[in-house]
């Protein structure tokens, strides 16, 4: 969450591979989980935070 949180963009998945190599398939399933508990937006085929969990992040 915290690289999203520094993004000012979605990221598509492959862009965040790039960032974290070492969590390749750990990151699809943490995407997943978070999505589900509305933590993380998806649009098409990337990933943001919203403004207010950005800001909580952050801070």
């Amino acid at each position: 969450m915290s690289i999203l949180a520094k993004e000012t963009q979605p990221l598509k998945l492959s862009k965040l591979i790039d960032k974290q190599p070492n969590l390749n398939l750990e990151l699809v399933n943490v995407l997943q989980s978070l999505q589900r508990r509305c933590l993380v937006d998806k649009i098409e085929d990337s990933f943001w935070l919203s403004p207010l969990i950005k800001q909580y992040l952050v801070i």
